[in-house]
């Protein structure tokens, strides 16, 4: 019975989680669209390089501290941990602000120096957000999590929203994102214990910094996957094309964020209590279940936005933004693909191998860079089709690693895919043959949307449903 509690009470903060998860995609998704319509295509391009850069960074602050506090219970070294974020954050801060101060004096851009300032001040709030959010998950308190994403995203949107109200421009995106991570750091320290912090060193620090630079370094491999493109358009085309593309990864990537996350959470938190002989086993299977779940929820999301990219970019921001609804295309297909990498992190740091994870973030961090600066000189298009053709290589070689090292069925995993992947093949079909009737060209985009969106998920869950019950039918037959 304790179990059974215990199991509804992970499911019901997953359900939280994932809820939150959505809202929050839903506000910055309202709000890219407002910012869309009034800053233009060039000056969301330069505040994404900006913004692209700050990232990088505050994954220096972070490290791998949120991780080390979830695999580590003693009070000396959660301290020492927040000492060491505190001080690598502060050094970004100013390394930050040092460049704003010499674009205000020395540069023909001296109009961005405020939105670096805002920036730099994001790292350190963004840094303490995510330990806290650490040591909830630890905890099991991961309602917490949720309230204080949904707090934090709506208080972003509304200060950025007055910002741009207040003619502010492109400052009024550094605005949203500083105060959505203020708002997220209050609200997770919100109710729990002031966390000490150890500035001076000690001796386990080699060990724990090694520990974090495992993680540190997958992660950032990671970033220069999803971001290389954002610096190689940049510097090999322009701002205009930055937005373009920004644009088409933040409507494509706004449901991965979504899923993603939640997944990614729990799925810690849940091997974090997985313990004595069963750990290992128990944490395959979540995992292979884990993915299994997650492809089938994904799947007709990321398809269906693949085939109405064109009415769903019109209708959402405009003729002008028109060049992007291709690149949406390719990358929601591109991010069906790469889910599968999330699981090398929690299955290989839990089994003491966070070596392997990190080995596989490098690789595709190579095999993204490579891809990217290979295609840029052909235009956006082939960087997109650049960047699915690496998800492809990084999804088979990430499915390898995990059958050889983690014990991952990986054949069995695939053969689960049957199923969804009748589906898909029959939505696909059934959105064919309804886009050439003559009658839904007339339809507003909205409802062009909404009636393939509806028919297609419909005939997705019914094949797929099909489906599975007739191998759970056969299953039962040969039982008998």
């Amino acid at each position: 019975m304790k179990r059974l509690r215990s199991t509804a009470g992970r499911s019901t903060s997953a359900g939280g989680l994932f809820l939150a998860r959505v809202y929050a995609q839903i506000v910055q998704f309202a709000f890219f669209l407002v910012v869309a319509r009034f800053i233009g295509v060039a000056d969301f391009g330069t505040f994404s390089l900006l913004f692209a850069f700050a990232l990088g960074l505050s994954l220096f602050a972070e490290g791998g501290w949120r991780e080390y506090l979830i695999c580590h219970d003693e009070d000396a070294l959660v301290r020492r941990s927040y000492g060491l974020a505190i001080m690598i954050s502060l050094a970004i801060f100013f390394l930050i602000t040092s460049a704003a101060v010499i674009f205000w004096v020395a540069s023909p851009h001296a109009r961005l120096a405020p939105t670096m300032v805002a920036l730099a001040l994001w790292v350190p709030f963004r840094s303490f957000a995510t330990l806290e959010a650490g040591r909830l998950t630890k905890a099991g308190q991961i309602h917490q999590i949720s309230v204080a994403s949904i707090v934090s995203e709506t208080a972003g949107c509304l200060a950025g929203l007055g910002a741009l109200w207040a003619g502010q421009g492109i400052l009024a995106l550094g605005v949203s994102k500083l105060a959505l991570e203020a708002t997220a750091l209050l609200c997770l320290m919100h109710g729990q214990e002031r966390m000490k912090c150890e500035w001076r060193r000690q001796p386990n620090d080699r060990t724990m910094i090694e520990f974090a630079s495992q993680i540190l370094v997958g992660r950032f491999a990671s970033f220069l996957s999803g971001n290389s493109s954002v610096f190689v358009i940049g510097f090999g085309l322009n701002p205009i094309a930055v937005g373009f593309y920004r644009a088409a990864t933040r409507v494509a990537g706004a449901a991965a964020e979504a899923l993603r996350e939640p997944a990614r959470v729990i799925f810690w938190s849940t091997m974090k209590k997985a313990d004595g002989t069963d750990r290992r086993e128990l944490r395959i299977r979540s995992a292979e279940n884990s993915a299994w779940y997650l492809f089938c929820v994904a799947a007709p999301v990321f398809v269906l936005m693949a085939e109405l990219s064109e009415p769903l970019i019109l209708m959402l921001l405009g003729e002008k933004w028109a060049p992007a609804a291709p690149i949406i295309s390719i990358l929601a297909i591109t991010y069906l693909i790469g889910f599968i990498t999330t699981l090398s992190e929690p299955v290989f740091s839990l089994d003491n191998q966070p070596k392997r994870a990190r080995e596989l973030a490098i690789s595709a961090a190579i095999m993204s860079v490579v891809a990217t600066i290979l295609a840029v000189p052909f235009g956006l298009h082939a960087v997109a089709w650049a960047q699915l053709a690496a998800s492809v290589l990084v999804a088979a070689v990430t499915l390898w690693s995990l059958r050889v090292h983690g014990d991952f069925a990986s054949t069995r995993f695939l053969k689960r895919l049957a199923a969804p992947a009748a589906g898909l093949l029959a939505m696909i079909a059934a959105l064919w043959l309804l886009e050439r009737h003559g009658a839904v060209h007339a339809l507003p985009h909205i409802l062009k949307i909404l009636a393939l969106g509806s028919a297609g998920v419909a005939i997705y869950a019914i094949v797929t449903g099909a489906f599975i019950f007739n191998i759970f039918r056969r299953r039962a037959v040969h039982a008998r």
